[in-house]
């Protein structure tokens, strides 16, 4: 796949590696400072709010703007931010601050997200875009696994700023190994930003939209499988919870194999698509949805500790076969000028949908019990998916790429 991946590879593995170990010392640091368990969920709220606003943007600039300089800039950006969470712990300033720092580094996530799926595209030929995206979602679904783990281990050692210090540094390694990356932007439009009206800019955000809307699979799959399958199992994460607390062992122990069972189950999948050649994508997501139903009615139904297990990790094969072959479908249908666009739709309406999810779960768990709701929840899915079937029934559309 060449040098140019490679490199972007490597730079992804380091800043979401720092990712996820800030991600865990942010939510820590609040519920052991405050004790408020509202707060920490406020400020998971707000890792989601920012993709909400500025998805759209986000696709246009990168559509615009060489996707490389978006990446160095959005990086160092959050370097600093980084270093700003340390002087905030060091100075003992209340939580707020380190919430609104946490919501400016998300609000550049979203850049650096599209710009990263609109890039792979450039410097990968299309018949390696599976086992690149394969590689990237493998290797964090690994990191899924290892980094809760690892990040309370070093929490324990260096404390909150210590891991803000190592995600700092982890921004600034992987602008300089994405810097070194060679690559020659090629603009298609001139048109200077000054000159644009408003409803010329309005025009350009919504061209993602137009773009998906346009093509009848594509629109199917971002709205009733990004959108709506993901409200059902992004609940799942709050319903696991649940379930480890009405047991009697060790909690922590229970929460972390069930968290990590997910994340092992998604690089499952990845490592099989990475030396498979798909030829039929859509069929492929179809029945991938159809398992994600499945397999959320199936959790909980018997109160075992390995049956469980092992639900979570067929639910995450289900989820890994699902968002590696939709990333590549994506990318190899949609023109290269719009990927961007297009892609920050994709991902603006599971980032609509994703924060709904939680939130619904959070009241529903309170009021039923838990077999009665992944019942009710996988049932749902698997209709989705039935229906989605069913929208692109005939024979042209289910054998296309």
């Amino acid at each position: 796949m060449g040098k140019k991946f490679y490199k972007l590879f490597i730079a992804n593995v380091i800043s979401s590696a720092g990712d996820i170990i800030q991600d865990f010392a942010v939510m820590w640091y609040i519920l052991t400072r405050t004790e408020n368990v509202g707060l920490a969920s406020l400020s998971l709220f707000l890792n989601y709010l920012p993709k909400i606003i500025f998805g759209p943007y986000a696709g246009v600039l990168a559509d615009k703007k060489s996707k490389k300089s978006i990446i160095v800039l959005a990086n160092l950006l959050n370097a600093a931010f980084c270093f700003g969470l340390v002087a905030t712990v060091v100075m003992n300033l209340p939580v707020v601050y380190i919430m609104a720092i946490t919501f400016c580094m998300s609000s550049l996530d979203i850049f650096t997200m599209t710009a990263d799926m609109s890039f792979i595209p450039e410097i990968v030929e299309e018949d390696n875009l599976m086992k690149a995206n394969s590689m990237i979602n493998g290797t964090n679904s690994a990191m899924g696994i290892a980094g809760p783990g690892l990040a309370g281990l070093l929490y324990g050692i260096f404390g909150a700023r210590g891991l803000f210090l190592i995600n700092g540094i982890s921004f600034i390694l992987a602008s300089l190994i994405i810097f070194t990356i060679s690559y020659t932007f090629v603009k298609e439009e001139d048109v200077e930003e000054e000159r644009q009206t408003l409803k010329e800019k309005f025009q350009e955000y919504s061209s993602g939209f137009k773009v998906v809307q346009s093509n009848k699979n594509l629109m199917t799959f971002c709205i009733f499988g990004g959108g709506l399958i993901n409200f059902f199992i992004a609940q799942v994460s709050v319903y696991i919870s649940k379930y480890v607390l009405e047991q009697n062992i060790s909690q922590g122990v229970l929460f972390g194999l069930m968290t990590s069972s997910i994340a092992i189950g998604s690089l499952i999948a990845s490592v099989i698509l990475s030396n498979v050649e798909v030829k039929n994508k859509k069929l492929v997501i179809i029945n991938g949805f159809i398992l994600q139903g499945i397999f959320l009615f199936l959790f909980s139904k018997f109160n075992n500790y390995t049956y469980n297990l092992l639900i979570l990790i067929l639910l995450g094969l289900a989820s890994g076969v699902v968002g590696v072959n939709l990333n590549t479908y994506v990318q190899q249908i949609i023109p290269l000028e719009t990927l961007g666009r297009s892609m920050s739709t994709i991902m603006l309406v599971a980032n609509i949908f994703v924060p709904l999810g939680i939130l619904v779960a959070g009241f529903v768990g309170s009021k039923y019990h838990l077999s009665l709701i992944t019942t009710v929840t996988g049932t749902c899915v698997t209709i989705i998916a039935l229906y989605i079937a069913y929208r692109l029934k005939d024979t042209k559309n289910l054998e296309e790429a």
